[in-house]
């Protein structure tokens, strides 16, 4: 909960304070209203219809303000959002070719044909191919899963993969988080006699669609779904709900194993949607909250040595420790290694092969976490040399920088400078490129209009990839830099901070406390309330503590009542 005031002892216009008083210290830091930012308070029409939603729910004024102030305005909406049930996903069977794609699953369950899963190295793949494969296993099916070296080979479908496929008696393929912009490997696969279903939540091609057998994917234009932010692991887990409407046995569905293995499906999707940064509103904020209770209750020795690993088990897990814990070893995998080491221990049934993979994930990590160090201080001093401080749009390619690990450190600078960044790691004739982006400053639709220069392009609308020929770098950064500096020059004119509410001392309690937790988890588009109050004073002398003095106590006054 974050709370801004100006204090009425400090005569400097314009300055502001935001105190956190949720974590178990104080934190305060000193913010300036500029030609940037200017914070948008709720209007007296937002103020009026949150206190009428509080007294219809029979909440905390404050609490209806900030539901309110946030668009769940109606009685069921704000219930809907604040005691989120399995049962608000939607059916399954609303994608348009959901249908389809159970029925020749199926077909090839039957036929004991070979189904292969065809994943992608980040940790949305990995967890939409656990996904899927967890299952398919359920239902007896005769699975392999592959996952691409993200350094050999590169995201997405590949050719060569297909053939080798087909020489080995492939009968079915199913790709996920990947094969909505494969057109040409999906033609090639069906020109082999594979039928391909497409398990995907990229944003299609202006071209058209690859002509799968079916693809589920919430942003077709005739997708039919309802919501279209679902992450590739949220697909997935709408596929296995229909597979296991279809296929599982009254019975089945009320034993003990297949509540074991829901809750799994739930762990596993909460992983992939939560790293993913997909917003954690509808269908995502159920995902997130009963998958992250499944991995808190989990039984697999897999997701055991995982947490046990990142060190968070044994207690309530949040969206930071999947963010910033969880979500860094299965990804190190990928980045440093082979990626089907993360889904082995996801899959791991035994203890001692767990925890073996689970610490050479540390190992990566570690490794990862030095060579992002390095080539975020290079970055840094390039910015610099090339005087881009100002500019609108951070660009830089380097011969030096692991292919795999630019996009981490783009998405580092891109928070950190608050505009999008774009890195380029040159590998001999070839380079791989790692788009990321901040708020209100979509990158994908930019790149998009570059599309030419690349070999491989995907993503989303803050995020994206692609790989180009090494001559193809000068015209390609050139013309960013002249299509970006119009596009982006038109959306920071002046960004606006919205502010939930108003914070009255008085009005902050133990039952205002405990509404408000209910707002998580927080993620995407679900930010921590944010609040101000007025007229605040600092009372006695304030203190430094903790790690290198970095924390600060204090005691704020607001008329008679004072809060640590």
């Amino acid at each position: 909960m974050f709370f801004l005031f100006s204090d009425g002892r400090i005569n400097v216009k314009n300055v502001y304070y935001i105190i956190i008083l949720t974590e178990p210290w104080v934190r305060i830091m000193k913010i300036s209203q500029n030609k940037k930012y200017q914070w948008l308070l709720p209007t007296p029409e937002e103020v009026k219809g949150g206190i009428r939603l509080a007294s219809q729910l029979g909440l905390q004024p404050l609490t209806g303000k900030i539901l309110y102030r946030r668009g769940l305005q109606t009685p069921s909406q704000a219930r809907s959002f604040l005691y989120p049930s399995l049962d608000e996903l939607e059916d399954p069977f609303l994608f348009a070719h959901m249908e389809k794609a159970v029925e020749r699953i199926g077909l090839a369950i039957k036929k004991r044909e070979r189904i292969w899963i065809y994943g992608d190295y980040d940790v949305d793949g990995v967890t939409s191919t656990a996904v899927i494969s967890k299952i398919l296993r359920f239902l007896g099916a005769n699975v392999e899963r592959y996952i691409p070296h993200r350094l050999k080979e590169g995201y997405g479908l590949h050719k060569d993969w297909i053939l080798e496929a087909q020489k080995k008696g492939i009968g079915l393929l199913i790709c996920v988080d990947n094969g909505t912009s494969a057109f040409q490997e999906v033609e090639y696969a069906d020109s082999l006699n594979i039928p391909v279903i497409i398990v995907d939540h990229h944003f299609p091609k202006d071209k058209g669609l690859p002509p799968a057998y079916a693809i589920l994917n919430p942003k077709m234009e005739d997708a039919s779904y309802p919501f279209p932010h679902l992450a590739g692991v949220g697909v997935a887990l709408k596929l296995a709900f229909a597979l296991a409407e279809k296929y599982c046995t009254l019975s089945q569905k009320r034993s003990s194993e297949f509540e074991a293995l829901v809750q799994e499906l739930l762990a596993f999707a909460a992983l992939g949607t939560i790293a993913d940064l997909v917003p954690l509103i509808q269908e995502n904020r159920v995902i997130a909250k009963y998958g992250l209770l499944a991995l808190e209750r989990s039984k697999s020795p897999g997701i055991h040595a995982l947490l046990d690993v990142a060190g968070v088990r044994d207690r309530s897990l949040h969206v930071r420790d999947i963010s910033f814990k969880l979500a860094p070893l299965i990804n190190a995998a990928g980045r440093m290694g082979e990626a089907l080491e993360a889904l082995y221990l996801l899959e791991a049934d035994s203890t001692v092969e767990a925890y073996k993979l689970g610490k050479n994930l540390a190992r990566h990590n570690r490794k990862r976490r030095e060579i992002c160090r390095e080539i975020y201080q290079d970055a840094l001093r390039r910015i610099k040399e090339e005087e881009q401080e100002e500019s609108p749009l951070l660009v830089l390619a380097s011969q030096d920088w692991h292919p795999g690990l630019v996009g981490i450190v783009a998405a580092r600078l891109a928070t950190e400078f608050k505009r999008p960044v774009v890195l380029l790691a040159q590998d001999g004739d070839f380079a791989k490129g790692s788009a990321r982006s901040v708020m209100g400053k979509p990158i994908y639709p930019l790149l998009e209009k570059l599309e030419s220069h690349f070999l491989r392009f995907g993503g989303h609308m803050l995020a994206a990839g692609f790989e180009m020929e090494k001559t193809q770098i000068p015209c390609f950064i050139e013309n960013l830099l002249g299509e970006g500096k119009e596009y982006f020059e038109k959306k920071v004119s002046r960004q606006g901070i919205p502010v939930d509410g108003e914070a009255k001392f008085l009005e902050i309690t133990p039952a205002l406390v405990r509404e408000l937790d209910l707002f998580s988890p927080y993620g995407q588009t679900n930010t921590k309330p944010l609040l101000f109050s007025r007229n605040l004073s600092i009372v006695g002398r304030p203190r430094r503590y903790g790690h290198q003095n970095k924390h600060l106590l204090l005691y704020l006054r607001q008329g008679d009542k004072v809060l640590k």
